[in-house]
């Protein structure tokens, strides 16, 4: 089966559109399904609230933290990319948090603990290393060799 042809009509910008379109109907058949029929309402309000508490704490706490890594490894002249990547998944998993649903939270919840975030952060480390030695092998117009002309 071909696949070129559908990578061609899901582009990035549908992929997203299709994601903002089908996350929150999920979110709330997963908060009607978990919470409206043993529950009620009363519990998804509070819930909402306490992801939203955690969510600003956690943020306080852990990019506090990502920022003292930062700036230690930039003094020891050494460029912070584990502090940085840990502290743009800190913010994601905050983001996530502090948006009302179920389907977020937990999503935020896997991105701030820090055995998952570790997961996650070597996961990305290895696709960027893979795409950077795929575009390596590509010819572009400017080689990176330099000219100089005095």
């Amino acid at each position: 089966m071909n696949f070129s042809a559908l990578r061609t009509v899901f582009t990035p910008f549908w992929r997203v559109s299709f994601f903002l379109v089908l996350l929150p109907a999920l979110e709330l058949c997963a908060m009607l399904f978990f919470f409206g029929t043993f529950f009620g309402s009363i519990v998804v309000v509070i819930s909402m609230v306490a992801g939203g508490l955690l969510g600003v704490f956690l943020a306080r706490r852990y990019g506090a933290v990502c920022w003292v890594e930062i700036n230690q490894q930039i003094d020891r002249n050494e460029v912070p990319v584990n502090p940085a990547l840990n502290g743009m998944l800190v913010l994601f998993g905050v983001l996530f948090l502090t948006l009302p649903g179920l389907i977020t939270d937990l999503f935020g919840l896997f991105l701030l603990l820090p055995l998952t975030r570790t997961f996650v952060a070597s996961y990305l480390l290895l696709r960027f290393e893979s795409y950077r030695h795929r575009s390596k092998g590509q010819h572009s117009a400017f080689t990176g060799d330099t000219i100089d002309i005095n």
